[in-house]
């Protein structure tokens, strides 16, 4: 069953204009019965599970829903290579299965077929525990793209990814923390204020639903919830767990070699210098910040 699946980068409405009118209609009736489903799904689970219902139409163009087989299933949910992220593949794809033969469908297939295809417990377990996998730069720009407008997603994973913050931290950023006219956190077990940089403090201008309290777990959801979401529209083949974002953290910061402070790879932090004294003309490269003054340049 594991086969390479193609993924797309289309979004959502476009898919939802390509679809032929039957599947168009199958789909927002599918929308409509998760929103009044007795289960009461969580938003995000119902949005997983809609981008998946419309990644699998938009994959067989040619074909009603009614008419899809076990094949047009088994390549959908194949190619996935985490456990967890394969079991949620074919979770959600089973729902919107469910869903056609409750609403009157005589599929060729059981939907219940799919359970033989989930990894079992302890290879989830394996997968959980797998070693540390950093973003690459184009997974940032991709998340910070996707999730302009999800204010409360993308600041976990700024706080994350440019402050390194633990979950007990995240938990404290909340607005009664907050020193809106100097950008920074006070923390419990910091010594120093967290200072945030401009994006971040302009995230919390324009929605300030971001430094509300919430329960323990609900960050670490929002992280998760940003992988789950990438996942489904097709556009990443993985999972974003925190230790994730802090090992991209570790290989896209670099501690400068005189004060000693982490910046992020990007040109406003570094700036080249070369001292009067030094015969050889050997150029540095150290923070713009606090260490670029008073050298020759």
């Amino acid at each position: 069953m594991r086969t390479k699946t193609t993924k797309s980068n289309v979004p959502k409405e476009v898919h939802l204009q390509r679809l032929n009118n039957i599947n168009r209609t199958w789909y927002l009736a599918y929308e409509e019965w998760l929103d009044n489903h007795p289960k009461k799904y969580e938003v995000g689970t119902k949005s997983q599970m809609s981008n998946n219902a419309i990644n699998l139409l938009a994959a067989y163009p040619d074909i009603n829903a009614e008419n899809l087989d076990i094949r047009n299933i088994e390549e959908f949910v194949g190619g996935v290579a985490r456990a967890s992220s394969n079991n949620n593949k074919i979770y959600y794809t089973k729902n919107f299965l469910v869903y056609l033969v409750e609403n009157g469908t005589e599929l060729s297939f059981s939907p219940d077929v799919l359970n033989s295809y989930l990894f079992k417990n302890n290879e989830l377990k394996d997968d959980f525990l797998e070693e540390r996998q950093s973003l690459t730069i184009e997974q940032i720009i991709l998340i910070r793209n996707e999730f302009k407008t999800d204010s409360v997603r993308l600041f976990v994973f700024e706080m994350v990814y440019q402050y390194g913050l633990k979950l007990s931290e995240l938990h404290q950023c909340i607005e009664k923390n907050y020193d809106f006219e100097n950008r920074t956190f006070q923390l419990k077990g910091r010594s120093q204020p967290v200072q945030v940089n401009e994006r971040i403090h302009q995230i919390i201008i324009n929605n300030k639903k971001v430094l509300k309290l919430v329960n323990s777990n609900t960050n670490q959801e929002r992280l998760s919830d940003i992988g789950k979401r990438l996942q489904e529209l097709g556009l990443i083949d993985r999972i974003v767990r925190w230790k994730d974002v802090e090992e991209t953290r570790k290989i896209n910061f670099f501690k400068c070699p005189m004060c000693r402070e982490i910046y992020e790879n990007t040109p406003d932090n570094w700036a080249i210098i070369q001292y009067e004294s030094d015969e050889t003309e050997t150029k540095w490269i150290v923070c713009k910040k606090t260490c670029a003054q008073g050298t020759k340049k």
